[in-house]
């Protein structure tokens, strides 16, 4: 098993955000807030240690996908991260304009997710994926404690 594989990302309800962990570790989380008919996801953060090997980006996609297949709720992307990929990830483009009336079709490209991103004042700050979702390594400024819970 490569060290990529061992990371595992799973939904924490209790405490709306999704999380990866590495063996029993918690080392990263994406939050939201659910407001009915908008999901704002709100902050990604990955633990300094566990940076640059895509952890953000596959939590992330994982974040998504759930959503998309659990929730009608039109995703606003207000960390600067998540906008970022989803400007790279435009078959995720959707998600954003669900449940808005909008007539036109999902956004298709990666210019199409920028227009929507764009038009829903969006803008991410951040370019790539190793750096995007940089934060301390501390607990306290992680905001997890080790055990996860």
């Amino acid at each position: 098993m490569s060290d990529s594989d061992s990371y595992t990302f799973t939904r924490d309800a209790s405490r709306s955000r999704f999380v990866a962990h590495h063996g029993d570790q918690l080392v990263g989380f994406m939050s939201f807030v659910d407001r009915g008919d908008r999901i704002i996801i709100d902050h990604t953060v990955v633990d300094e240690a566990h940076q640059g090997g895509g952890v953000a980006s596959r939590l992330v996609a994982h974040g998504m996908r759930e959503l998309a297949e659990t929730t009608t709720a039109t995703i606003i992307p207000e960390c600067s991260y998540v906008a970022m990929w989803l400007r790279r990830h435009p078959e995720f483009a959707h998600l954003t304009s669900r449940g808005t009336g909008a007539s036109e079709p999902a956004a298709s490209t990666a210019e199409d997710v920028a227009k929507l991103l764009d038009a829903a004042k969006v803008t991410p700050s951040l370019g790539d994926d190793s750096a995007a979702a940089t934060q301390p390594s501390s607990s306290e400024q992680f905001g997890i404690d080790q055990k996860g819970q």
